[in-house]
């Protein structure tokens, strides 16, 4: 990972504890233009996605967090977690 990449996950995970969503999301974004095939990115991205309730788009970075690292127990617990999120939502409505 370059040092772009890092100082701009930093960034994201300092704005998405500050609950500044649109700030975290700019910065993964342009973390991913940098580095397409990095799944931590796409791990970070698609837990800001759910938290926003954006469901569908966090599944697509999760899946693709897992194709990029299918072994990785931490994005399988996320992706896990969105499902359940999604399954509660849909009972909801």
């Amino acid at each position: 990972m370059n040092e772009k990449t890092k100082e701009l996950l930093v960034e994201g995970a300092k704005f998405f504890k500050e609950k500044n969503f649109e700030g975290a999301e700019q910065c993964f974004k342009k973390a991913l233009e940098i580095e397409p095939e990095n799944a931590l990115i796409h791990n970070n991205y698609a837990t800001l996605l759910k938290k926003m309730e954006q469901y569908d788009r966090a599944e697509k970075h999760y899946r693709t967090a897992l194709e990029i690292e299918p072994g990785n127990v931490q994005i399988q617990k996320n992706y896990g977690s969105l499902l359940k999120a999604k399954i509660a939502a849909a009972k909801s409505e």
